[in-house]
């Protein structure tokens, strides 16, 4: 089964996005140095499916996703996190530090002019390693807040879907999660 957007799920994706709000560029333009400083993320979706060639094969109920991160932004486009994640109720498996939150994620950033842009995030260390995330993101108030939806998520493995078609390794899984990151006064407690 092919998946397919209607125009009905297109034109509910385009009203989302402008209530959402919408970054201004018009007294400034945004780059990689509109993002500099600690930010606090929330995450909230669900995995629905893997893909596979192109067609994506439902779980039988989605994955429901919560997840909490801290990164850090260092204005020429790179960055450092760690996170906290929940899947359907029980916490991502792996190494966290003494608070449950994994560590050592690194990534890239890229700030258009328009304050749209992309975030390019890598796990390290078992069973994450090697497990991907790519964000389409807005950035608005000034740097202050950003707003993404996971585009790409591609991890270590494979696995069934719901119906038992597997996927390779790495498997490319079927994300409906929205981010929104705040930048904080974290520097100022330490």
């Amino acid at each position: 089964m092919k998946h397919r957007f209607s125009s009905a799920y297109a034109a509910l994706a385009g009203a989302l996005l402008l209530s959402a709000g919408v970054a201004r560029a018009d007294d400034h333009q945004c780059s990689n140095a509109t993002l500099r400083g600690t930010y606090a993320f929330a995450a909230h979706g669900s995995l629905v499916g893997i893909i596979v060639g192109g067609t994506i094969y439902p779980y039988a109920s989605p994955q429901l996703i919560d997840g909490v991160a801290v990164q850090t932004f260092d204005g020429r486009g790179s960055f450092t996190r760690k996170d906290f994640l929940m899947n359907t109720g029980m916490a991502r498996p792996g190494a966290v530090n003494s608070a449950g939150f994994a560590q050592g994620q690194t990534g890239t950033y890229q700030v258009n002019s328009d304050c749209t842009g992309s975030m390019h995030i890598e796990f390290p260390g078992a069973p994450q390693a090697g497990a991907i995330l790519d964000v389409q993101i807005v950035v608005e108030r000034d740097g202050r807040v950003i707003r993404g939806v996971l585009s790409r998520e591609q991890v270590p493995g494979s696995m069934p879907s719901g119906n038992g078609t597997p996927c390779g390794s790495p498997c490319l899984l079927a994300p409906q999660i929205s981010l929104e990151g705040t930048r904080g006064d974290f520097e100022s407690s330490r």
